[in-house]
């Protein structure tokens, strides 16, 4: 019950204000904005919002979420459309956020996520193919070094 639009509300201000490390918004994400989700209290349009925000554990916030809903959900749709529009993000911790979803992504659909990293090896910051590529067999894992 206590788990309500107006609380999510209150933990967006929150991610612009109190929450400073990764270790803050991660533990908000995984422990609590998850919980939003799950109870259906909150689609996944109104956390995708976030990924305007001008704050940087904001939008980290939108992937980390969804990292700890992806064994629930598996949205590969959910995943890419997230990936696609933070994939320029400047913010190291953003695109550390980004990896860690497609990562999580490639382990339920391997094929569409590499065809999403190919499609980007070029322009996407080289820590989030790191991080994406991470579980990908080295031989493999070369074909996403920029051409």
């Amino acid at each position: 019950d206590q788990y309500n639009r107006s609380l999510f509300n209150t933990m967006g201000k929150w991610f612009e204000k109190y929450i400073i490390n990764w270790a803050h918004s991660d533990v908000a994400s995984h422990g609590i904005l998850y919980l939003f989700l799950s109870d259906k209290v909150i689609g996944f349009k109104d956390l995708f919002a976030w990924i305007n925000s001008p704050y940087r554990w904001k939008r980290r916030a939108v992937p980390v979420t969804l990292v700890k809903d992806f064994s629930r959900s598996g949205s590969i749709p959910q995943a890419l459309q997230v990936a696609r529009k933070l994939i320029l993000d400047p913010e190291k911790v953003v695109q550390q956020g980004v990896g860690w979803l497609l990562r999580e992504a490639w382990k339920e659909s391997p094929e569409k996520v590499e065809d999403f990293l190919f499609q980007w090896k070029d322009q996407a910051p080289r820590l989030i193919i790191q991080y994406a590529t991470e579980k990908i067999d080295k031989k493999k894992r070369l074909k996403f070094r920029r051409g």
